[in-house]
């Protein structure tokens, strides 16, 4: 019996839902294996297992399935990056408990960052002229137990770092040239003096107080709790305990130290 179009197409409505029974596994089975690129063989580079940790020159850690996600979805759906990044950074300080927050390139960028705040507090003429900070505070004070290759972000933007090691250090060490004051937060055991007592100094003083904490997560929790010490201002790493793109890192603080003039309340 010849078969026309309207049984052929009536066949094909019932079987295309039978279709979907057939299991994930048999249709994985007549299913290609996807063809994986060996990138270092190709370039002459040898891997290798880490089973030390997130360091950055080890590559950092594997990113979150979501980031990936998140990144495909941004490089197909496109948006004006100012407003992403002030969207991004509002919801960032809505989960940590900070005032606010922005993306930086990496710990390092938002070191970088927040000095040049911290000398220029919102001067636009004075942002220009980085690094000349010559007629600008320009002095970060740092414990010399806590001297370690990252510091010279700070001196990027033309600061220069003036070491302590007591608290008495620290009242002589602040002048009307101190912008601000670093800590180190993964490395407290090699201090003469608390965390507690460091940041106290600061604002006894009225002077901003960043942290580097790239290196203390996970606990997610823990920057919720960092926030709440008091430190002005905090940077972490994006490709370390986030497992975001090693690319990308954060910075958390005061408003008037991270939102620029222009910025919308």
């Amino acid at each position: 019996m010849k078969t026309n179009r309207r049984h052929f197409l009536a066949g094909l409505s019932v079987a295309a839902p039978l279709g979907f029974l057939v299991s994930r596994g048999s249709l994985a089975a007549e299913l290609p294996a996807p063809v994986v690129t060996d990138y270092f063989s190709k370039l002459g580079v040898r891997p290798f297992i880490n089973a030390i940790g997130p360091y950055s020159s080890l590559g950092g850690a594997e990113m979150w399935p979501e980031v990936i996600e998140a990144m495909d979805y941004a490089i197909r759906n496109k948006v004006r990056m100012t407003d992403l990044h002030d969207a991004v950074g509002r919801r960032i300080a809505e989960l940590t408990g900070a005032q606010s927050a922005m993306v930086t390139s990496g710990a390092t960028g938002a070191i970088i960052l927040g000095t040049a705040a911290c000398m220029t507090l919102g001067d636009e003429e004075r942002m220009e002229r980085l690094p000349d900070s010559s007629d600008m505070r320009n002095e970060v004070i740092i414990l010399k137990s806590q001297r370690y290759m990252y510091d010279r972000s700070i001196k990027a933007p033309g600061a220069t770092l003036i070491e302590v090691e007591t608290a008495a250090d620290i009242r002589a060490a602040i002048s009307d040239r101190t912008a601000m004051m670093f800590y180190l937060l993964n490395r407290p055991e090699n201090t003469k003096i608390d965390v507690g007592q460091y940041i106290g100094l600061a604002k006894e003083s009225g002077i901003p107080i960043m942290c580097d904490a790239a290196t203390t997560l996970p606990p997610a929790s823990n920057m919720a709790a960092t926030v709440e010490r008091g430190f002005d201002l905090i940077c972490y790493s994006g490709g370390k305990g986030l497992r975001g793109p090693y690319s990308a890192g954060l910075l958390l603080g005061r408003d008037d130290l991270i939102r620029a003039p222009t910025d919308e309340a």
